[in-house]
């Protein structure tokens, strides 16, 4: 059986190799050569050791590794309100320094909340900064920052469009009702033609500066309208209406905005209702332009319509 034994030790070389090929596999070198595998032992038999570690053991427990945390930077806080109170404090600082030396002092630095975060318009660097805390809690060196300092950063120019809410609230706080000016003013015979206006108005401009950004808000009355009280459509007019001139007080004709009553009303005074709409259109720094809604204000006034008497003598 000489020949048989030879047989099965060269089969069991190869599948010593065979494996030891899988185990191993091929290494790399740290310059990228490649390695050849440790070389299989080989006696009387083939032996293969191998270590398997059974998935279900317990294995020690690695402790975490504790990264330290530097000092972070946090934007502060603030409402636009906030950043108003603080530029209306400045705004009063500054006065009183004034009233104190007699000379104007110019304000230069203007704060203002973008994404609820506090910055300012700094007018001697020219430039925006935004206003950062830090928190040291984690730091790996305490001692350079402490929790709570405070610093101002560079920080991008913002979208002028935070000019708008501002600049749009005082223009249309400025606008009143219509004042009527109709002709007759407040009391008309029947089939005399009137001229119906209110008093002009506008157009009201705002603007806000924010350093080189600016934002500017108009509003312009763009209609008037007049319901009669009679129940007919009302008449619309551009703008404010038209007045009657010197040159048609004589004339029973009625104006190009105008109305003529074809009944009296009893002796009673009877309703006509005057609303202007006012349009709101907006415009910023970097060529942006827009509209809000339209602003409608509302008069009520009293009107009385009479029969003209005619009184004959006979002869």
């Amino acid at each position: 059986m000489p020949q048989l034994s030879r047989r099965a030790a060269t089969v069991a070389i190869m599948v010593g190799a065979m494996l030891s090929l899988i185990i191993f596999g091929t290494v790399e070198a740290d310059d990228g050569t490649r390695k050849d595998p440790p070389p299989t032992t080989v006696s009387d038999g083939p032996v293969i050791t191998a270590v398997v570690t059974d998935p279900g053991t317990e294995q020690p427990e690695t402790p975490p590794v504790t990264v330290p945390i530097p000092c972070a930077w946090f934007g502060s806080i603030a409402t636009g309100e906030y950043a108003d109170n603080l530029n209306a404090a400045i705004g009063q600082i500054v006065g009183i320094i004034g009233s104190i030396t007699g000379t104007p002092t110019r304000i230069t630095i203007t704060f203002y909340s973008e994404d609820a975060r506090l910055h300012r318009w700094n007018d001697v660097g020219g430039r925006f900064e935004r206003h950062q805390v830090a928190d040291c809690s984690n730091a790996t060196d305490p001692g350079s920052v402490i929790s709570g300092d405070t610093r101002w950063r560079a920080a991008v120019p913002p979208n002028p469009a935070i000019l708008l809410p501002g600049t749009t609230e005082q223009a249309t706080e400025v606008i009143t009702p219509p004042v009527p000016t109709l002709s007759p003013v407040d009391r008309a015979p029947v089939n005399l033609g009137m001229w119906l206006a209110v008093q002009p108005a506008g157009p009201i401009s705002v603007r806000a500066d924010l350093g080189p950004l600016w934002a500017e808000t108009t509003a312009t009355m763009a209609t008037t309208s007049f319901d009669l009280g009679t129940g007919d459509v009302p008449i619309i007019c551009a703008g404010h209406g038209t007045p009657i001139p010197d040159s048609e007080k004589d004339s029973i004709e009625q104006g190009p905005c105008g109305y003529t009553y074809t009944a009296d009303t009893d002796g009673e005074a009877i309703e006509i209702t005057i609303t202007s709409t006012w349009t709101v259109a907006w415009a910023l720094s970097d060529g942006t332009t827009g509209s809000e809604a339209d602003i409608v204000v509302t008069t009520v006034l009293p009107y009385e319509i009479y029969e003209i008497q005619t009184v004959g003598t006979g002869g």
